[in-house]
């Protein structure tokens, strides 16, 4: 009984080592339906109406039966990590350097790698950047597909446009705020006072650390808010990885926030963010600054068409392409997969087919949007349906909206091509040795960071903990990994 029982654990073993090898070698289940487990809103009142044209058009273009699995955003990641953990059978899923790891999948051997698959896919390589392929590489291999996007990442800061007059500022006021982060933080408070001495309010300003880093001059190299990064205008060293929440930015950063909380100029707490984008006078000054990770063309359209007011851009940062700039978006396929070929004609199609990448984002045509023009749209405000463009595919194929420029694509191109590059843009870290200290890592900066990044509590007690916490975590240890595969990738360079 005994020997059969160890007889079964080995095959199961065997069979998960033959899951996460992932060559095309594997084989290939062709007639069976392809699971896409995809980002859902609860508002999508119609989405089982669209998810089943977008399964009739699949089959259509592709041959390939297609089950769309909505999850709802805010329990992606945790239901992702459940599904690999099982080695629960299905196909695509969304990865990146901040939600759903990407790293980490690729270190628990959880996705494909795909190099030898796309050889047969030339359509879907050719679409995008040589730089974005070089990006997905971990250990050489290519693990995930980026969705096209924009990918220099310039965070810049947005106000209600009336606030301008009404508030007494010119556009001189804020002229090279987005210099550099002290001159960028010191234009923001100016902006906060001058609401607080007008109004008597605290203003909503959502987190300036997370995913904003580029505005710091800082790469997150590790992933996103994992320990290990470099310092983008230090020309002397420019591959040394520092741990950035030991940096004087983030010290500097945090203080300040700090600061802004106790003299009232921002919201006290997460709870007390109030809904600010529908307001009773929307000619009036409302208390309301928002800062963006990433500035593109249609960026005032997308803020304009959520509130009751026009929104205007006070200054920008400059635009940076990194590795993990392009890793923030990608569909991949999981080492689970019954029919990995099926599920990259899939991702496939919706790179590279304007029309069911559209009916993905926008819906039905006639219900939930209705075409102004060739590649035009206006929604429908009474059948909602929102996705967000990124998740799904090439963003390249997106309809304009009411306000975008008709050469959306060429614009964000662009601004991609003309960006400034990290030097470490193509290298991806492997994570195998330091799985521990991802995990501790990750938990430490789950329990501080928000608290820091809104200036929540005190500086001086509580820094100093999650200091301590990330040292307890082993973020040494892994900076000091990551940092040795820098210098071999940038030996080999």
């Amino acid at each position: 009984m005994m020997k059969k029982l160890i007889s079964i654990i080995l095959a199961a073993v065997l069979m998960a080592g033959v899951a996460g090898c992932g060559t095309k070698t594997q084989e290939s289940g062709k007639g069976d339906t392809v699971k896409w487990y995809l980002f859902s809103n609860p508002g999508n009142v119609n989405e089982k109406d669209i998810f089943a044209e977008a399964q009739r058009m699949a089959k259509e273009k592709t041959g390939v039966d297609l089950e769309i699995i909505p999850i709802e955003s805010g329990d992606y990641e945790s239901k992702m990590q459940i599904l690999t953990a099982s080695n629960e059978p299905f196909d695509i899923m969304f990865t990146s350097n901040w939600l759903n790891n990407y790293y980490m999948n690729v270190s628990k051997n959880a996705i494909l790698p795909l190099d030898d698959y796309l050889k047969d896919y030339p359509e879907l390589y050719n679409s995008m950047p040589e730089y974005f392929w070089d990006s997905m590489k971990v250990k050489g291999k290519i693990y995930a597909v980026p969705n096209q996007q924009i990918v220099a990442r310039g965070p810049f800061f947005a106000i209600p446009e009336q606030n301008m007059e009404l508030l007494g500022f010119t556009d001189a006021d804020f002229e090279g705020a987005g210099e550099n982060y002290k001159t960028a933080l010191a234009a923001v408070e100016k902006y906060l006072r001058a609401v607080k001495e007008k109004t008597g309010n605290y203003c909503n300003l959502n987190k300036i650390w997370n995913d904003g880093t580029q505005m710091f001059n800082i790469e997150e190299v590790v992933g996103s808010l994992l320990p290990g990064a470099i310092q983008l205008d230090n020309e002397t060293d420019k591959y040394k990885l520092i741990n950035q929440y030991e940096s004087e930015e983030f010290k500097y950063y945090i203080k300040m926030r700090r600061k802004w909380v106790e003299e009232g100029l921002v919201m006290p707490s997460e709870e007390t963010e109030r809904d600010l984008d529908h307001v009773e006078d929307p000619t009036a000054i409302v208390p309301n600054i928002t800062r963006g990770n990433c500035y593109k063309p249609n960026v005032l359209s997308e803020l304009n068409r959520n509130s009751d007011y026009d929104w205007k851009i006070i200054f920008k940062c400059r635009p940076i392409t990194t590795s993990g700039s392009v890793a923030a978006t990608m569909n991949a396929i999981s080492a689970t997969s019954k029919n990995p070929e099926g599920a990259l004609k899939i991702i496939q199609l919706v790179d590279t087919d304007a029309e069911f990448y559209n009916l993905l984002v926008y819906g039905l045509e006639g219900v939930n949007y209705t075409k102004t023009g060739e590649n035009s749209i206006e929604l429908n405000p009474d059948m909602p349906y929102t996705w967000t463009e990124w998740n799904v595919g090439n963003t390249f194929n997106k309809y304009n909206l009411p306000g975008e420029p008709d050469n959306f694509a060429e614009e964000v191109e662009k601004i991609n091509d003309e960006s400034f590059k990290s030097p470490l843009l193509g290298f991806s870290p492997d994570l195998d040795n330091v799985k521990v200290e991802v995990s501790a890592c990750q938990s430490a900066v789950s329990e501080y960071l928000n608290l820091l990044d809104y200036g929540l509590v005190d500086v001086d007690s509580s820094y100093p903990e999650f200091i301590k916490k990330l040292k307890a975590a082993g973020c040494d240890k892994l900076i000091s990994e990551v940092q040795r595969q820098v210098d071999e990738w940038v030996a080999q360079q």
